[in-house]
């Protein structure tokens, strides 16, 4: 793939992808109509960096798909966690399963009211149940020190992502909270992954534990119910480029 720099592009880009790593992604897309943003974000599953963010409100679901994939396979196959709620993220997911790797598609079990039995479904689903564990896990992740975001766009939603009066948790009126949920798409695949560098320390262990646990063991204290508001804005974008 032959990278050229455009500022302003819809590919932001600070770490390259490296021989022996691994990465993850989240994908949340929209409907490419000039409306809320399509993102694709990677993350360094060794360092937790943000390594690249891809954004765009102009590309139809499948293109937009069709060029993550590129992005991803870049990455050395990275995994990915595709949001699949609404039409796009049908689009989006059958795109993937068609072009991508089935095995680097995030897979959970859940339970089927109808059959009464747990199921194996791709991606990740976004309910009124499990949106608060999407978002309080990325936070905690960020505060604990598991993942460095370097996005100044992500850190700029982060702080206008708040607690509305009716109680949901969401963007400011005219504001967007797209990358908030790129970033954290891509930490539930993170959580389930054993890192690296603790890898030494927990094969001393007799039960390995994964990074959703981990991080459980390393914060005992309450989740807040306030304003989402996290990070700081002293990043700033190394270069941005276009394929």
């Amino acid at each position: 793939m032959e990278l050229k720099e455009f500022r302003g592009g819809p590919l932001s880009i600070w770490r390259m992808p490296e021989p022996r790593m691994t990465y993850i992604a989240g994908i949340d897309s929209g409907e490419g109509l000039g409306q809320e943003d399509s993102v694709c974000d990677i993350f360094c599953r060794n360092t937790g960096i943000q390594c690249a963010q891809y954004i765009t409100n102009t590309e139809d679901p499948e293109e937009f798909a069709l060029n993550s994939i590129k992005l991803l396979e870049w990455y050395n196959y990275a995994k990915v966690v595709p949001e699949t709620n609404n039409t796009s993220g049908g689009i989006l997911l059958i795109t993937l399963r068609n072009e991508y790797k089935k095995g680097k598609i995030y897979l959970k079990k859940v339970f089927d009211k109808k059959k009464k039995a747990k199921r194996n479904e791709y991606g990740w689903k976004t309910t009124t149940g499990n949106r608060g564990t999407l978002i309080f896990d990325f936070k905690r992740g960020i505060k604990n020190g598991f993942i460095e975001i370097k996005s100044v766009r992500t850190l700029a939603q982060t702080k206008t992502f708040v607690r509305k009066e009716t109680g949901k948790m969401e963007h400011a009126d005219n504001e967007k909270d797209d990358t908030i949920f790129g970033g954290g798409l891509a930490w539930q695949g993170f959580k389930d992954i054993m890192p690296r560098k603790y890898e030494k320390e927990e094969k001393k262990k007799e039960k390995r534990t994964t990074m959703g646990e981990f991080m459980k063991l390393m914060d005992g204290r309450t989740e807040q119910k306030g304003d989402f508001i996290i990070g700081s804005d002293n990043h700033r974008d190394e270069f941005t480029i276009v394929v």
